[in-house]
């Protein structure tokens, strides 16, 4: 029985490195699960799961009969669609830390950065703090079993062994709305904040123009970090209704977008 799995595995090697490349390259693009937030081992073995799934649905075909250049072809395709599917379901994630490093831009915070494993570098207060809550939010709502049934559906969209023929303006214009949604769900997040910062610097100006011997600056980045965390106390419950409207949004379109990217 165990030589008989090991025949298997030994024959089908390249055609599970590129069933697992898709899975990789769609976690991958998530923050929660880049090399230094999970060990490589479970990270590894949860690709591999996923691949060996995923190649239960393929259609039969003969793999011995592909020439380097059709594999080299193969798994470009299967780099680009895992990438195109970790974008659609890790965009708006991206989104909460950018919003984040806004906020800490406008209250002076900026300068104070450290490195942050769960994202692979440095990161400033608030949009690590926000990275790392919508990753937990996104995990504890189902979002690593919508991932997963994305990857599924796409391999029953686009087998394996369909090659890359070309893609369609419909395909460039889900990405232009997709980078716009990004823009907007980071606006959408830090705006109130940046209206409440706004407002500080401007009584302070005002201060320092009728009473200049009020060192303004140090005041105006205490008093500026202080009402940015109140603020974002307030904003919690609506994040979270954010986040999750994005989540249902993402849930109800993933078929959709799948194939109108991925369809011939």
């Amino acid at each position: 029985m165990n030589a008989d799995l090991f025949a298997w595995l030994g024959e089908n090697v390249l055609v599970i490195s590129l069933s697992a490349l898709r899975v990789s390259a769609a976690f991958v693009v998530l923050p929660l699960f880049t090399r230094e937030g999970i060990p490589a081992l479970v990270r590894n073995a949860m690709f591999v799961s996923l691949a060996l799934i995923s190649i239960l649905i393929q259609p039969s075909a003969d793999f011995e009969s592909f020439d380097t250049a059709t594999w080299l072809n193969l798994f470009a395709k299967e780099a680009f669609i895992g990438v195109v599917i970790g974008l659609f379901l890790g965009l708006f994630l991206w989104a909460f830390e950018a919003a984040g490093v806004v906020i800490d831009m406008q209250i002076g915070a900026s300068f104070a950065l450290y490195f942050d494993p769960i994202v692979g570098n440095e990161v400033t207060l608030f949009g690590s703090f926000l990275s790392r809550w919508a990753n937990y939010l996104f995990l504890a709502a189902g979002g690593l079993l919508l991932l997963a049934g994305a990857l599924i559906e796409s391999f029953a969209i686009w087998p394996l062994v369909e090659p890359v023929t070309s893609l369609r303006m419909l395909s460039l214009n889900l990405f232009e709305s997709e980078f716009s949604r990004f823009m907007h769900l980071t606006l959408r997040i830090a705006g109130p904040i940046m209206v409440v910062v706004f407002v500080i610097d401007m009584s302070m100006g005002l201060i320092n123009r009728y009473a200049q011997q009020f060192n303004v600056f140090f005041l105006s980045m205490s008093m500026k970090a202080l009402a940015a965390v109140l603020m974002l106390i307030v904003l919690l419950p609506f994040l979270v209704n954010v986040l999750i409207s994005e989540i249902d949004t993402r849930t109800r379109s993933v078929q959709p977008y799948l194939e109108s990217i991925l369809l011939k």
